[in-house]
């Protein structure tokens, strides 16, 4: 296996964070210093010797690791029992994705048709990275146009009498995990056209220039799994009932193969706790974007007992059960606030037996 190379293999090294570094910017600032004097087994951050195992532990090699959160990485992450995705890029949302309104309503303004659209080499190159194309492939497009083939694409056009209603559920439209706020749950505030598994949303990314022709996520539309906002100072997380495409906007995690149901609630009451969030902050990710890996990268509580994971797992699927039906839920909501005694660190919870090593990759 390829190891590749850090600068503690090879030099002592130490960080400091400077309070201030200039009147035109106020974005955080430090000094690394590197003596070359062989592999280093620590690291000083601001006068404080960090073990480079520790380091090591965190799977993002974090430096900002100290005694306070080693504890929590002895033992297995989440990513050993979600895979956390992002979703795909539409390109133009506002010809296929539609508001829900209160009565459960959607207006459909466009009809979509289906034609043979000529190949041309002109086209081709504007759809490419950088407009730019290999002699071969350009060869290829060149007698394609020459014999008149075509490709088949998307036309949209405005409906002539106005927008239609359409009541959901509809089997034209599918829910769209699209980023907002809130936690537990919150009901849908988007559909997309998705009659024929999507075959017109993806007929025009694959038409479309070179970037939108990836679907990402695709193997979990339509999953039960967790959903997040990717912008966010603390885990929003949330749960994602069965049905739904995914956006770019809103990271999702869905449960590995072979893992009990109940883990994904076990996780989603973690995730809710400021413990979670604390660790995410301090050690795996420091700005607001907490994207998937971030996740996937948390501790997995192994710390709590049976006892304890239980009655976490029970009190979470009621407070979905019951935000499903209008009750919204804040982080100084009581019942989220229960989380926090959960989840705390009790020695008991390292006794043999009681320590759950998370399943094999």
């Amino acid at each position: 296996m390829l190891r590749h190379i850090t600068l503690v293999d090879l030099c002592a090294v130490s960080v400091e964070t400077l309070p201030s570094f200039s009147d035109e910017t106020t974005q955080p600032t430090l000094v690394l210093r590197a003596s070359r004097t062989g592999r280093a087994d620590c690291v000083e951050i601001d006068g404080t010797s960090i073990a480079r195992s520790a380091i090591e532990s965190t799977g993002n090699f974090s430096w900002r690791i100290d005694h306070q959160w080693e504890r929590y990485f002895t033992g297995p992450t989440l990513g050993a029992y979600v895979v956390a995705t992002s979703g795909m890029t539409v390109g133009k949302n506002e010809l296929f994705v539609r508001e829900i309104f209160e009565d459960n309503k959607i207006f459909e303004p466009y009809e979509f048709e289906f034609f043979d659209d000529p190949i041309t080499v002109a086209r081709e190159l504007e759809r490419a990275r950088l407009n730019k194309l290999s002699p071969k492939t350009l060869t290829k497009f060149a007698e394609q146009e020459d014999c008149g083939e075509t490709r088949r694409n998307l036309r949209i056009v405005e409906m002539s009498e106005g927008p239609k209603d359409v009541t959901l559920p509809n089997d034209d439209y599918r829910f769209y995990n699209k980023s907002q706020s809130g936690i537990v749950y919150r009901k849908p505030t988007s559909a997309i056209y998705w009659k024929d598994d999507g075959d017109a949303v993806l007929t025009f990314k694959k038409n479309g220039n070179w970037y939108l022709h990836g679907v990402g996520g695709r193997p979990f539309f339509g999953r039960e799994g967790l959903t997040w906002q990717l912008v966010a100072s603390k885990l929003n997380m949330r749960y994602l009932p069965p049905g739904f495409i995914l956006d770019s906007g809103a990271p999702c995690a869905f449960l590995r193969d072979g893992i009990d149901e109940d883990e994904l609630y076990f996780v989603l009451a973690w995730t809710l706790t400021d413990l979670a969030t604390g660790i995410l902050k301090a050690v795996i990710n420091h700005t607001r974007n907490i994207q998937s890996k971030d996740v996937e990268r948390l501790p997995y509580p192994f710390w709590v007992e049976a006892k304890r994971k239980t009655k976490a797992i029970k009190l979470m699927k009621s407070l979905i059960e019951k935000a499903a039906s209008g009750t919204i839920y804040t982080r100084s909501s009581p019942e989220v606030q229960a989380f926090e005694e959960l989840f705390v660190w009790v020695r008991m919870g390292l006794l043999p037996g009681l320590r759950g090593e998370g399943p094999a990759r």
